[in-house]
């Protein structure tokens, strides 16, 4: 797992959706933030898994097998269903990932079954595309992720192919835990 440090003052404030734990913030504040945004992955999360893959349309995703997940702490089941994930109800928002660079996109689902996908900060490195832990909605449980890795090509979720040329992806059931971190909080007086 990777570890992400954060460095922190003495003063008890939490930091802005999405942003580090740095910049200042009490130690209290870093961990009451870690502490919430670990509580969330936990009673909303999937237990089984949907073998996530590009859908008979070639934009969308599907899931192969049932799943068995957690919304609020209450148990759900949604059947393999294909076009799942789609442009109008997941990727249409979402930025083009340019030439050179790569995403985690995550693929979610909530308490009624419905889809929904949050993308993660563009980066030129594994590390700067990881997905803040404080950005993912609650009351969704991260079914699977996407990772899009584009060469010499750029890609447009919703618009393009999850096959498309010159572009790596990976499918993943569940979510890689070294894309949220493990926090390693530091002190600064």
């Amino acid at each position: 797992m990777a570890l992400k440090t954060v460095t922190v003052s003495a003063e008890g404030l939490l930091a802005p959706a999405g942003a580090d734990a740095g910049s200042g913030i009490g130690i209290l504040g870093a961990l009451l933030q870690f502490y919430n945004a670990l509580v969330t992955l936990v009673e909303n999360c999937a237990f089984t898994a949907a073998g996530v893959a590009m859908a008979t349309t070639t934009t969308a995703v599907k899931t192969v097998n049932s799943l068995t997940y957690l919304i609020e702490g209450v148990f759900k089941v949604k059947a393999g269903t294909d076009n799942f994930w789609t442009a109008a109800n997941s990727f249409t928002a979402m930025q083009t990932v340019p030439i050179g660079s790569r995403c985690i996109i995550l693929l979610l689902i909530d308490a009624a079954g419905a889809a929904s996908a949050i993308q993660g900060p563009i980066g030129t490195t594994d590390l700067l595309a990881t997905v803040p832990v404080d950005t993912i909605p609650q009351a969704k449980a991260i079914v699977g992720t996407v990772k899009v890795v584009t060469g010499t090509a750029n890609f447009v979720p919703g618009t393009d192919a999850w096959n498309k040329a010159n572009v790596a992806f990976t499918f993943a059931d569940g979510y890689d835990a070294s894309m949220v971190g493990c926090p390693r909080i530091l002190t600064r007086v």
